[in-house]
């Protein structure tokens, strides 16, 4: 990453200088220790061990079926789900095909559509059999919310790579429902090379909570596969009792070369669920959307009854991506529908602000796009959910 691309992209220095830390991840890992792992027996013993943060657990090609108990009918540390100390990486054997040079994974062979690892690298980590309990969540006036907790957790600096997710009704990845890893709630992880299948979710990435009210967040997602789930990005369950939107939780994501198919898709949001002066900055480019009921959704806040929204922003920059056929293909809102939002003392309403979208579509008749409140072209549209 270099700084003339983010100029060129309309990112801020603060925003280009968190990025250009969370690319560094993977290259200061690499000259780290590196733990070689064949059986999920190693892959347990790696990852519990807090003395390997910053090491690299480099996974043989294989299928590591977690479990929540053991083989001694042990509950297992954080009941069988991966949770990545800080520093670490998860990197697998796996290896892409690329035919057309788009830097989108492709399909190993037009016979096996769903098959996107060379035969013989084949790396999975399979959490389809895990017993992971929905955990409380709670913003700072204490309100609650239950969340999924994932397969693989990730906090502060961690890598997952070459991997094949598969997570059953889990999400594949997220951030901890009930332990921020850092005190501020701060978030750095990249992910590539890798294919993801959860249930509705299959990677979560969330300022959210109390801890995580002035939170400082930073994703790298790329060259990767979602297949029938989602990609989620949003700060929420961050506000008060005050409605403040000053200083909130903020966002900073690039999501490139991807493959979303099959009902995969990305949403993000500037705030929901009670988060007050919360954004979320995503630049998008190169990505292809394919054979999905929504290709991607964009909202500056959704506020619940119980956790209203104030004074949040969503800024999207896409170049180059490619929107398949959908029944709603691209759409954009200040404010969702059927959501609860309040104004603060000041004037502060809810923001979806587009710096670009120059991208391809493929249409048919089913297709649509959708712009809440202003054309694609405008730098900035707004809406305010009446309280």
């Amino acid at each position: 990453m270099n700084a003339s691309l983010f100029k060129r992209y309309g990112i801020s220095g603060a925003a280009w200088l968190c990025l250009l830390l969370a690319s560094t991840v993977s290259a200061q890992n690499a000259s780290q220790r590196v733990i070689r792992v064949n059986t999920v027996k190693e892959l347990y013993s790696a990852v519990n061990n807090s003395a390997n943060r910053g090491a690299t657990v480099r996974l043989a090609p294989g299928t590591y079926f977690l479990s929540t108990m053991d083989e001694r009918g042990v509950l297992r540390r954080n009941r069988g789900a991966l949770r990545l100390p800080p520093g670490m990486s998860l990197v697998g054997s796996e290896k892409r095909v690329d035919t057309n040079g788009d830097g989108v994974p492709d399909p190993v062979s037009p016979e096996t559509p769903d098959d996107f690892a060379v035969h013989g690298t084949e790396t999975i980590i399979d959490g389809s059999a895990l017993d992971l309990p929905f955990l409380e969540r709670t913003d700072c006036a204490g309100g609650v919310f239950f969340a999924p907790n994932p397969v693989i957790y990730v906090g502060v600096n961690n890598l997952i790579s070459h991997l094949t997710v598969f997570a059953g009704n889990h999400v594949a990845i997220t951030e901890p429902s009930d332990d921020p890893v850092d005190p501020n709630g701060n978030l750095s992880m990249e992910v590539t090379y890798s294919v993801l299948q959860g249930a509705a979710i299959a990677m979560g990435f969330s300022n959210s909570g109390c801890a995580a009210r002035r939170a400082r967040s930073v994703l790298s997602f790329s060259h990767n596969v979602v297949r029938g789930s989602i990609v989620l990005i949003q700060n929420f369950l961050t506000g008060d009792a005050t409605n403040d939107p000053s200083n909130g939780p903020a966002i900073w994501a690039t999501i490139t070369s991807n493959l979303f198919y099959n009902n995969g898709a990305l949403r993000a949001s500037g705030g929901d669920k009670g988060t007050d002066g919360g954004s979320v900055t995503l630049y998008m480019s190169g990505n292809v959307f394919r054979n999905n009921g929504g290709n991607f959704l964009g909202i500056g806040a959704v506020g619940r009854e119980l956790f209203s929204a104030v004074g949040n922003r969503l800024s999207v920059r896409s170049e180059s991506d490619t929107f398949g056929e959908a029944n709603a293909s691209v759409t954009l809102e200040g404010v969702a529908a059927n959501s609860t939002t309040r104004q603060a003392t000041r004037s502060t309403p809810n923001l979806f602000a587009v710096t670009s979208f120059a991208s391809r579509s493929t249409r048919h008749p089913r297709s649509r796009s959708r712009v809440g409140a202003a054309a694609a072209t405008t730098s900035k549209c707004s809406s305010v959910a009446r309280p």
